[in-house]
């Protein structure tokens, strides 16, 4: 449940619309394995429904409701080969409900409303890949993957609202890898190899918006003397178009290259207890993450922050 009210000015004297929202939903989920030869066999399904319901407030607001109903399954296999290597195959069917801030528009500027249209995403998965441990110091993992899928949601700033896309299609290629370059040393790497398209619609063999075409991560964990830990890290994200640009003609969004270390120490004597000190975008890297192509035609970008420390505390018991 949700309850809004929003005013024209900072006094808060005179209210010029909110709403009252509830969402309910309810569902279920199965899970179950199986040995069949030398294999794991899993299977799953979910059912799920929700309703949403939209009392608004404003002058020429228009309320409503909206219910989703949707099923998911999964069917997975895995086998071990010897003790170190194991091989997996995954398929299966999945959803996402629109957000409330998707599916109702309640900040006044009349637009006040429910998108009763707006549908859920829906798709196919698939993926295939392997994973293990190579001698003392190796491990690795490598994925490939396919997911198509219909309906997604996106913003549309001509129309200022969220909308449902046509059919897409994202394939690729992960791989992880680490080494253990001393006793109290491992280095990690991974790289993620995405192609992301339209297969329906106007723009069929577009890139889909905000879709990187690759990323590349490196990091170091190391445990120094006291009970220190520290893992630095980089991470390379590669360009991709902007956010409502589905024919891709406003040119690329950069890809950027950022540095980051996380430091923390473990007590001895507090088991489960732990300090940590953080830094990100170390090197304070200007770029940004998230770009969209406004109303006018014209490319618009979110500064990603710059360098940001952090420090805290964990407890696990």
């Amino acid at each position: 449940k949700l309850d809004v009210d929003y005013y024209g000015e900072p006094s808060r004297s005179a209210r010029m619309g909110g709403a009252s929202l509830t969402k309910e939903t309810v569902g279920g989920y199965l899970r179950a394995g199986t040995k069949i030869g030398g294999a794991k066999i899993g299977v799953g399904g979910r059912v799920e429904r929700a309703a949403l319901d939209a009392d608004l407030r404003a002058a020429g607001a228009i309320g409503g409701s909206a219910t989703h109903e949707q099923t998911a399954w999964d069917v997975s296999a895995l086998r071990q080969i010897g003790e170190a290597v194991r091989i997996y195959a995954r398929a299966g069917r999945v959803y996402r409900y629109p957000f409330v801030d998707e599916q109702v528009s309640y900040v006044g500027f009349g637009a006040d409303r429910v998108y009763a249209d707006l549908k859920a995403e829906e798709g196919m998965q698939y993926e295939a890949g392997m994973e293990g441990r190579f001698g003392e110091r190796v491990e690795a993992s490598l994925t490939v993957f396919q997911l198509e899928m219909k309906d997604e949601i996106a913003w549309n700033a001509l129309d200022m609202r969220n909308e449902n896309l046509d059919e897409t299609r994202r394939r690729g290629v992960e791989a992880d890898f680490s080494f253990k370059i001393a006793e109290h040393a491992r280095l990690r790497a991974g790289c993620a190899l995405t192609e992301a398209e339209f297969t329906d619609g106007p723009n069929k063999g577009c890139d889909v918006p905000l879709a990187p075409d690759y990323k590349v991560a490196m990091g170091l964990d190391m445990r120094l003397p006291g009970m220190i830990e520290c893992a630095p890290s980089v991470v390379w994200l590669g360009r991709s178009r902007y956010g409502g640009d589905y024919a891709n003609t406003a040119g690329w969004l950069d890809g950027y290259c950022v540095a980051s270390v996380y430091i923390s120490h473990t007590p001895a004597r507090l088991n489960g207890f732990e300090i940590f000190m953080a830094a990100d975008n170390l090197l304070d890297e200007e770029y940004s993450s998230a770009g969209y192509v406004d109303w006018e035609g014209r490319a618009r970008i979110y500064p990603a922050p710059g360098r940001t420390f952090r420090a805290g505390m964990n407890l696990k018991f």
